[in-house]
């Protein structure tokens, strides 16, 4: 995969994107997948076997566009899902402790190619697999995070788009905050309790404890794990007195 497909590094500060360049997003990456198959355009009487991961729900906003403009993409090239093509969509729907199972799963029934959206669900393939090709769509901190060796050569199986961010992006919401809100002086923070501990995760919480303190605001964090700990977590932010509350895209 690395050998044929070009990584490209997208520039977007957060999930909510652009209609446009959501729709720019996945049918580009539709044409990054077809790479490894060009090869087999001659044959187009064969079928080919490529699965999807996410950990959405396949009724999301996210889910429908995949379904909708991966296909799309695909068939202007001559991979026509339901002819020459068969896509295994697997979604976890927010139960991140089901995603390598669901990899394993693509992986046992012989795909060609998987493509993995955000890190939870790239870093499940990674592990389930490391010879079939994978596309990764809005990887997160692709370098930190272990996924590729680099954006200039991301080697291994792995390449695709990158959702750009960096550490200090999230500094930058507080300060917004506090300009919106000057009198805030406590923030709430959702907080994903599957992921606390790792590196990067350490790096991202000690960022929002100086630029908070920087700002005379002090941050709580609100955890949760599974999609049913949400509402009870709303519930206790609500219940605090905390009048701001900050969170980052986040599969569950």
């Amino acid at each position: 995969a690395s050998g044929r497909s070009v990584f490209r590094a997208e520039w977007a500060q957060n999930e909510a994107m652009h209609p446009i360049r959501r729709r720019a997003l996945i049918v580009g990456a539709g044409a990054l997948l077809t790479a490894p198959l060009v090869g087999y355009a001659q044959n187009a009487d064969k079928v080919r076997r490529i699965g999807f991961l996410s950990s959405e729900t396949a009724d999301s906003e996210g889910g429908q566009l995949a379904q909708k403009l991966i296909p799309e993409a695909l068939k202007q090239r001559g991979w026509i899902e339901g002819g020459n093509l068969v896509i295994e969509w697997r979604w976890a729907s927010g139960k991140i402790a089901d995603l390598p199972e669901l990899a394993a799963d693509l992986v046992r029934n012989k795909v060609e190619i998987i493509v993995a959206r955000t890190n939870f669900p790239i870093l499940a393939a990674m592990k389930a697999t490391q010879t079939v090709p994978i596309v990764m769509l809005n990887g997160n901190f692709p370098v930190e995070m272990g996924l590729v060796q680099s954006l200039a050569r991301p080697g291994g199986n792995v390449t695709g788009t990158s959702y750009w961010a960096s550490t200090e992006i999230f500094a930058k919401h507080f300060q917004i905050l506090k300009e919106l809100a000057p009198r805030t002086d406590r923030v709430a923070v959702m907080l994903n309790a599957n992921v606390v501990g790792r590196p990067l995760d350490l790096a991202i919480l000690a960022v929002h404890k100086r630029a908070t303190a920087q700002l005379g605001m002090t941050v709580h964090y609100f955890d949760y794990r599974l999609p049913e700990d949400v509402p009870a977590m709303l519930n206790a932010i609500a219940a605090s007195g905390i009048k701001a509350m900050f969170y980052t895209a986040d599969p569950i």
